[in-house]
C-alpha cells in the first residue's frame, strides 16, 4: 500500500551477483500524485496528472551478468475515475534477438482507447549506446488517427488535456471526420 493510494505486488526470483532470474510486477491504482516530487511541476500540470492513477503488470527476465541484457513487457493503462486516458504496452526482446547490439522497445499506445475514433501508435523505439555517444531512432513507426467528429474528438482531447492542447481557433476547420496515417523512419530529431 501507497500512502498516496494504490497497491505494488511482486514475485520473482533474482540470483545477486549473477544478475540472473525473473520477476512479475503488478500495480493498481497508484496515484500519480506520488510522483509529484519527481516530475517538473509544470509537466505535472501540462499533462494533467493531478487525480490519475496507473495500472501497470511488468514481467522481467534478467539472464546477467548485466542489466543491460534484461528483457520483458510492461503493459499499463493511465485512468482519471473511470475513463481510460491511455494504454502502453513496451516490450523489449530477448538480448539474442537483438542483432547488432541495440535495444529495440515494441511500443502499442492509444489515446483514449474507449473514445470514438483511433489515437493509435504502433512502432519500434531503438535505443543504441556507441562511442560514448547515444541515439535513439524509430524503426517501423506508425501513427493512426481516425475520428468520426472531428469537433467532438477535439473537445475531448481539450478537456482532458488542457494543458497540452490549446483552445480552437476561430477558424480552424474542426468540422467533418479525419482519418491520417503517419509512419516515421529513422533518428528521433530527423525522421522520414
Amino acid at each position: 500500500e501507497f500512502l498516496a493510494g494504490g497497491r505494488v505486488a511482486a514475485r520473482g526470483q533474482l540470483a545477486w551477483p549473477a544478475l540472473t532470474g525473473h520477476a512479475a510486477v503488478e500495480a493498481t491504482g497508484l496515484a500519480a500524485e506520488a510522483a509529484r516530487p519527481w516530475v517538473d511541476a509544470a509537466l505535472f500540470d501540462r499533462l494533467a496528472l493531478a487525480g490519475t492513477t496507473l495500472d501497470a503488470t511488468a514481467d522481467v527476465v534478467l539472464p546477467g551478468p548485466t542489466i543491460d541484457v534484461a528483457s520483458g513487457t510492461l503493459a499499463a493503462t493511465w485512468r482519471r475515475e473511470d475513463v481510460r486516458l491511455g494504454t502502453l504496452v513496451a516490450t523489449v526482446p530477448p538480448h539474442e534477438e537483438r542483432g547488432d547490439g541495440a535495444t529495440a522497445v515494441e511500443v502499442v499506445a492509444d489515446l483514449l482507447p474507449d473514445s470514438p475514433g483511433t489515437r493509435h501508435l504502433d512502432g519500434v523505439v531503438e535505443l543504441r549506446e556507441a562511442g560514448g555517444s547515444r541515439s535513439i531512432a524509430l524503426r517501423r513507426s506508425r501513427l493512426e488517427l481516425a475520428s468520426p467528429d472531428l469537433a467532438a474528438t477535439f473537445g475531448e482531447l481539450r478537456g482532458h488535456f488542457p494543458g497540452l492542447v490549446p483552445p480552437a481557433g476561430p477558424d480552424w476547420p474542426l468540422i467533418g471526420a479525419l482519418e491520417a496515417t503517419v509512419e516515421a523512419h529513422g533518428p528521433l530529431a530527423h525522421p522520414v
